[in-house]
This record gives C-alpha cells, structure tokens and sequence, in this order.
C-alpha cells in the first residue's frame, strides 16, 4: 500500500509503503517511499502486460508560484516495488501552469484498455 501522512495545513506530505498478505492485518514495516521535500500525493499504480506503470502528483500548498517540478508525473517497474528508485526514472505528464479550469493534479489515478 502506498500512502500519503502528513498535513496541508503545515505543507508536509510524506509518501508512505507497507505490505500485508490480506490487506487487513500483519502489516510490514511502514517504511518512506517519498520524501516530504517531494510533495508526492497518491501513488497509483496498475498491472499492464508483464510491466507496472504508475502515476502520482506532485503538489504545491504554497502561496508563492509552484515549482516547475509541480504536476502529473508517470513511471514504470517490473515489479510493485516500495522504493521509489525501483520504478525508472519519472517523466513529467503535466506541469502546475494554470489553464482556466485547473493549476496542478491532486488525486491521480489510471486506466488501461484490453
């Protein structure tokens, strides 16, 4: 499980990872995936051949302009992995540039044909 802790309101946002064989119970070691200085927010990742892709955000709770590291991101891995150096070198989907109707992702999320 990939999870996000921290506080908006303090502009903390650390990005968890745990495991559990049932979802339930015995869960593993809550370990960091992603920095605080990274302002990950969701880690969605899906299964697609014999690969793993994933999209996550990179948000900005600041009131100055966001960095340009701000905005939709997507990366891959061979298998589900808690490291966030496992899964490749990320690639920007989506910048924070404000456009009328939307100024950066938050919950991320994705899904692939048959």
């Amino acid at each position: 499980m990939w999870y996000v802790a921290g506080s908006n309101y303090e502009n903390y946002l650390v990005h968890g990872y745990s495991e559990s064989e049932d979802g339930r119970t015995n869960w593993s070691r809550h370990d960091v995936f992603a920095p605080d200085e990274m302002k990950v927010f969701d880690f969605c990742v899906r299964s697609r051949g014999e690969t793993f892709d994933a999209v996550f955000a990179r948000v900005w709770m600041g009131t100055e302009a966001p960095p340009p590291e701000t905005g939709l991101w997507g990366c891959s891995a061979t298998a589900p992995s808690g490291k966030f150096s496992d899964w490749g070198k990320p690639l920007q989907i989506m910048t924070a540039e404000d456009h009328g109707w939307h100024s950066g992702p938050w919950k991320a999320s994705l899904e692939f044909d048959e």
